[in-house]
């Protein structure tokens, strides 16, 4: 089986580029299920939930579900990074995270690679990887 991993821009913060990691699948008792990981610069939180809400996204990647199992226990175990709001590619960062470096940092455990944008080491703003809903769409 596979879940499907999305890195979303969910409309929160002054600039509505706050990054929220989206995942859905079957688990092993064959109930579908969402779930949701993000870092507020407080805490890290990792819950289940019954909506996605968000203005923007990543595409969808699939990942096999004992990977993605193992991507949500080691969540559970990783301390709380620094906090930069500007992220840690950012000049002066030294190496603290924002929401959306943490995520990428972190979905690099089930191989999934965001690369870096243009401006990074001036700030990383999720809305520089994510796209509104409709760019993502099929024609008919």
């Amino acid at each position: 089986m596979t879940w499907l991993f999305v890195l979303a821009a969910d409309g929160g913060g002054k600039s509505g580029n706050h990054a929220v990691l989206y995942i859905e699948g079957i688990n092993s008792d064959h109930h579908y299920f969402k779930h949701f990981v993000e870092f507020t610069g407080h805490r890290i939180l990792s819950e289940s939930c019954l909506e996605f809400e968000y203005v923007e996204r990543t595409e969808a990647f699939m990942v096999p579900s004992e990977k993605a199992q193992y991507f949500l226990e080691m969540i559970e175990r990783i301390q709380k990074p620094g906090f930069c709001i500007r992220g840690n590619d950012a000049i002066g960062s030294k190496g603290k995270h924002n929401c959306f470096t943490w995520l990428r940092s972190v979905l690099k455990l089930v191989d999934i690679d965001l690369g870096k944008s243009l401006f990074s080491p001036i700030i990383t703003a999720t809305k520089s990887f994510t796209q509104p809903e409709e760019y993502y769409q099929k024609d008919p």
